[in-house]
């Protein structure tokens, strides 16, 4: 074939597919070692219950990596060691690297919706690093695998050496790697080129595939977080607050179209009834002095967080206010003074209750980031519930 790519362009090709293949040998082999080596110990064990949670799907997308990577190997064409001192993958094709680089394009086209297995492991990847942690404090079945494989002094030295949570990445790792490869090898082609225009949809068929993947990582690390924040609450039994304010409580938490966008503390509150005849003023307000603020996609929860154990799984919070985003107002003070907060909440409740009116003013440390963070975001979640504008106010 006519190839009219210049010098550089060439090396820059043959570059990528060499990376291409060199970086599947050795996640193949990073796969390998986890499989061999914990998941069917595990299954061996009798604990099929520990593989199941910490390396779901591990062992069906390692065959699917070894299939793929021997169909990688049939496109390059022969492969050869490298004579290179220290070279530790093979690099050499014997193939011309259009038609190396276009048999790649086609397997990756074929091998892209089989990465939808992906999905399970990474929807339980929080929860694996949750239980790899919870079972080297408590000396478990992983825990004792780990000593048992790090006694061999080749693992030890080798692919071993940072533990095991890195070797959980793996999967992350190189499913980023994909679409990256292949974008760098299509800008080796004309993109109106039979070979361009290969290289091309595989790398949009990779990324429409890891962008679901991506997704499925986000709503399980959502879903998790919703439950956590639900069992910290868990004991408070609302008590201030009438039935009717907390209705949206009503229902768990945990709702398929609920999503986290934002929490975070250290915000002053300072609340009053409304309308006012006076501008909002400090004085006049009730204060809470640490507000932690829960901002989902639907509704804002205002909580104090009590201070204790930093782990997630025993925070405690006291729900103070739950509004929906539906009957919420922000107002923005462009100039603040020492007697009005920057942001101003304006909550229409229900009858027969009156309007309250919610300032907020965060620490001074925060130099504004969490302010700015909390309003663009709720900016952004009210636009999506109602027509109503935001308010500057400039004096």
């Amino acid at each position: 074939m006519c190839d009219r790519a210049s010098e550089k362009t060439l090396r820059q090709r043959s570059f990528v597919l060499q990376e291409l293949f060199q970086s599947e040998v050795k996640y193949v082999a990073g796969l390998h070692f986890v499989a061999e080596h914990f998941v069917q110990p595990l299954v061996d064990a009798g604990d099929s219950a520990t593989a199941d949670l910490v390396f779901n799907s591990w062992l069906p997308i390692t065959n699917l990596h070894e299939d793929f990577l021997t169909k990688l190997q049939h496109a390059y064409g022969q492969i050869h060691a490298s004579k290179q001192k220290g070279a530790d993958a093979p690099t050499l094709l014997t193939r011309s690297t259009i038609t190396a680089s276009r048999l790649v394009s086609k397997e990756f086209s074929e091998f892209s919706p089989f990465l939808k297995l992906y999905i399970p492991f990474v929807e339980k990847y929080n929860s694996a690093l949750s239980r790899i942690s919870a079972d080297l404090r408590s000396a478990g079945t992983i825990s004792r695998q780990i000593d048992i494989t790090t006694a061999r002094q080749d693992i030890k030295d080798g692919i071993f050496n940072g533990g095991l949570q890195p070797m959980l990445a793996l999967p992350f790792q190189r499913l980023c790697k994909y679409g990256l490869l292949l974008r760098e090898l299509s800008s080796t082609f004309s993109p109106s080129g039979r070979t361009g225009r290969c290289c091309l949809a595989a790398m949009q068929k990779v990324n429409d595939i890891v962008l679901k993947v991506n997704n499925a990582k986000a709503q399980g690390e959502n879903g998790e977080r919703l439950f956590e924040i639900q069992i910290a609450m868990a004991d408070d039994k609302m008590h201030r607050i009438p039935s009717h304010l907390r209705q949206p409580m009503s229902k768990p938490l945990l709702q398929p179209s609920r999503h986290l966008l934002f929490e975070g503390g250290g915000a002053m509150l300072f609340q009053q009834p409304m309308p006012m005849m006076s501008p909002f003023l400090f004085d006049c307000a009730e204060i809470v002095e640490d507000a932690y603020l829960v901002l989902f996609s639907d509704i804002l929860l205002i909580n104090i967080k009590h201070e204790g154990p930093t782990k997630r799984r025993e925070e405690k919070m006291q729900l103070l206010h739950c509004i929906e985003l539906t009957s919420l107002v922000l107002t923005e003070n462009k100039k603040t003074s020492a007697r009005v907060p920057p942001t101003i909440l304006e909550w229409t409740r229900p009858l027969p209750w009156s309007k309250l009116a919610i300032g907020l003013r965060w620490t001074e440390h925060d130099d504004g980031f969490l302010r700015a963070a909390f309003t663009q975001t709720l900016r952004m979640a009210l636009a999506q519930h109602t027509t109503r504008c935001t308010r500057s106010v400039y004096s």
